[in-house]
């Protein structure tokens, strides 16, 4: 009797898995990205506490805007609703959702939504990116310090 209960919530288990296919929502913690050009590195400091990257003082890295790009993953092809977490303390920083062909021949994009200041991690969406079939889909952020991006989750 314990035998079949265990395999019958095994199939339970796995049907529920099935049923929810691709369409899963997907998280990933801002760390996982990248500064936008290799020179902007030191410009960065991990928080591998919470997965949160945030702008930092170094020299050069004050007074300007630096990119910062976060590939996701994605499962199906379509449109992406994508939620970037954030904590800011300036109005100037902004992302945007981003998708583009292999080719570099069809591209989508939000439109750039600047962070506001609130003192607390707030939760930005960027919905208008589509991700095409052998494309890629990524999140493009214009910082300027000070600002801190904590995760971004996304719909599969």
């Amino acid at each position: 009797m314990k035998r079949t209960l265990g395999y019958v919530a095994v199939a339970a288990l796995l049907g529920m898995t099935a049923a929810l296919g691709t369409a899963a929502a997907r998280s990933i913690p801002a760390f996982s990205g990248r500064a936008g050009t290799g020179a902007d590195d030191t410009c960065f400091t991990i928080n591998p506490d919470i997965g949160s990257i945030g702008t930092n003082t170094n020299p050069g890295c004050t007074g300007r805007f630096i990119r910062y790009l976060i590939g996701l993953h994605a499962d199906s092809n379509g449109s992406k609703s994508i939620q970037v977490e954030y904590n800011s303390n300036n109005t100037a920083s902004q992302c945007r959702s981003v998708g583009i062909s292999r080719t570099g021949t069809n591209f989508t994009s939000s439109g750039f939504v600047q962070t506001l200041i609130l003192g607390h991690p707030v939760t930005m969406v960027l919905n208008g990116a589509t991700q095409v079939s052998q494309g890629i889909i990524y999140v493009d952020c214009q910082l300027f310090n000070p600002v801190s991006l904590i995760q971004v989750d996304w719909n599969n």
